[in-house]
């Protein structure tokens, strides 16, 4: 009698942990059938509109790929606009979730930006680190009270068509000055000469700097002429023992 009941708990144990399997494996299942389902729906609703697809959500996408996850975005939407050349406008879809990206549709930037931009509300994820210190004219939804004070100030800078042709000319003179920058302190493939490694958001930033220097300041900072002799002599001056 006992023996018997001693056989029979492990053939229980076994059972149990058989049937907790097939649970977790059926609800595995169903959840990768209802993505797959809602990825579907999403990719035939905008199939007609070019650009970047995968079917894995785009977190999975970036660890599988090797990437952080906000360069892996970045890298999608680039290969968007490089595949598509010619489109007006590029989505960039992962999994069931899909961004659209404006290329150089004029009617349809002024259709966001002027007359509809109610309608468009802003990723607050995405643009949270940004209002670390209160929100902004680029963390604050258009319908954020903030948002429109701040907008009003900045008028004048989007209203005048000559302030935005002196930032176009400002950007275009100082790209080629990142660029040899870029070329300087990253690794360049030597086959097709692109630069690797690139910090982005970092250079962006030293980018966004320089123009509003010049065109706000009339100031040149040549960033990109002097930061790493900066860097260089903050680094030196260190007591490292």
């Amino acid at each position: 009698m006992v023996s018997a009941q001693l056989l029979q708990t492990p053939f229980e144990d076994m059972n149990r942990m058989q049937l907790i399997l097939n649970s977790v494996l059926v609800v595995i299942l169903v959840a990768l059938l209802i993505h797959v389902i809602r990825f579907l729906h999403v990719y035939f609703k905008f199939r007609h509109i070019p650009g970047y697809v995968s079917i894995l959500p785009p977190m999975l996408a970036s660890i599988f790929a090797g990437e952080m996850y906000v360069d892996y975005g970045y890298k999608c939407t680039l290969k968007a606009f490089l595949d598509n050349p010619e489109a007006n406008l590029v989505k960039v879809q992962n999994g069931y979730g899909i961004v659209f990206a404006v290329a150089r549709d004029h009617d349809l930037i002024k259709e966001m930006l002027v007359r509809k931009y109610k309608t468009f509300a802003k990723d607050e994820k995405m643009w949270e680190p940004l209002a670390l210190f209160g929100h902004n004219i680029l963390s604050a939804d258009s319908m954020n009270p903030i948002w429109k004070k701040h907008r009003t100030l900045a008028n004048p800078i989007f209203s005048n068509a000559s302030h935005l042709r002196n930032v176009f000319r400002v950007t275009v003179e100082e790209l080629p000055h990142m660029i040899e920058y870029l070329r300087r302190h990253y690794s360049v493939d030597q086959e097709n000469q692109s630069i690797r490694n690139v910090n982005i958001t970092q250079e962006l930033k030293s980018i966004t700097l320089t123009v509003i220097n010049k065109v706000a300041f009339d100031y040149d900072i040549q960033l990109f002429d002097r930061l790493q002799d900066i860097v260089r002599k903050c680094i030196s001056q260190l007591d490292i023992y």
